[in-house]
C-alpha cells in the first residue's frame, strides 16, 4: 500500500521513474521511509533510546544531568515559539482536542496525568496555541531548564521574544546571510534588539559570561 501511494504521489515524475526508484533501493530503505511518515508529526522516530545495553537506564542524558558531574560552561538558546513548526497547524481548522494531542504526544501518561497536563496550558490561547505551547515546551523549553539545574551558576540561557520566535529564528538574528535573511534583514528588524542578542553569543564565546560585554552600547542587561 505505501508502495502504491509513494509511486502515485503527484510530486513523483513518471509512474515508470517512479518504480524504478523504489525497485532500486533495498527494502529496508523503503521500510524506514514508511516509518519517518507515518511518525506522529513533529517528532524524530529515528532518535537514541535508552535501550538497557548500549545506553543503560543510569547512563541516560537526563540522568547525568541530575548527577551534575560537568566541568564545562553552557549558553542555551531557545526562541518563545518553538512548537509551531513541528505542529500540524492545519488541524486548528479541525478543533484538535488538547488532551488527545498530550495523549498522543505522550502516550505512556495516565489519562489523570493527561487531564493536569492539558490543564496547566488551558486559558492561554486557542487549542491551537496550547499544542504549539505543549511542543515548544516539551522538546525544548524546558530541557533548557534541566541542563540549568545542572550547569548551576555556570549555566546561562537565551530565550527570543521576537514577535515570531519561531524555530530557527535566533540563526535568522545572528548573522545576516541572505539564505536565512531576505535581503540580509533578520525576521525581526529592530537594530537595538539584533545587535544584543546576536553579540551574547560572541560575548559568551569571548569571555564565557554573558554580563562581559565588549560592546558599550549593548542594551543587554545582566544575566
Amino acid at each position: 500500500m505505501e508502495t502504491r501511494k509513494r509511486v502515485q504521489t503527484p510530486q513523483r515524475a513518471k509512474i515508470a521513474d517512479g518504480c524504478h526508484r523504489l525497485i532500486v533501493h533495498p527494502q529496508a530503505t523503503l521500510w524506514n521511509a514508511f516509518v519517518q511518515q507515518t511518525g506522529f508529526f513533529g517528532t524524530f522516530v529515528f532518535v537514541p533510546v535508552v535501550d538497557g545495553t548500549f545506553i543503560t537506564a543510569h547512563a541516560r542524558p537526563t540522568e547525568l544531568l541530575k548527577q551534575g558531574k560537568l566541568k564545562k560552561i553552557i549558553q542555551s538558546v531557545t526562541n518563545a515559539n518553538e512548537g509551531i513548526a513541528f505542529v500540524n497547524q492545519s488541524t486548528a481548522n479541525t478543533a484538535v482536542q488538547v488532551p488527545q494531542y498530550v495523549a498522543q504526544l505522550f502516550p505512556n501518561l495516565t489519562p489523570h496525568e493527561t487531564e493536569a497536563a492539558a490543564a496547566q496550558y488551558a486559558g492561554l490561547g486557542s487549542n491551537i496555541v496550547q499544542v504549539n505551547m505543549i511542543m515548544s515546551e516539551s522538546i525544548f523549553l524546558c530541557p533548557t531548564y534541566s541542563i540549568q539545574r545542572a550547569f548551576g551558576a555556570l549555566a546561562s540561557r537565551v530565550n527570543s521574544p521576537s514577535p515570531h520566535g519561531t524555530h530557527g529564528e535566533d540563526a535568522s538574528l545572528i548573522t545576516s546571510h541572505r539564505e536565512l535573511n531576505a535581503g540580509g534583514v533578520p525576521a525581526f528588524a529592530n537594530p537595538d534588539f539584533d545587535k544584543a542578542f546576536s553579540e551574547s553569543f560572541l560575548n559568551f564565546a569571548l569571555s564565557l559570561n554573558p554580563n562581559v560585554k565588549w560592546d558599550p552600547t549593548n542594551i543587554t542587561p545582566l544575566w
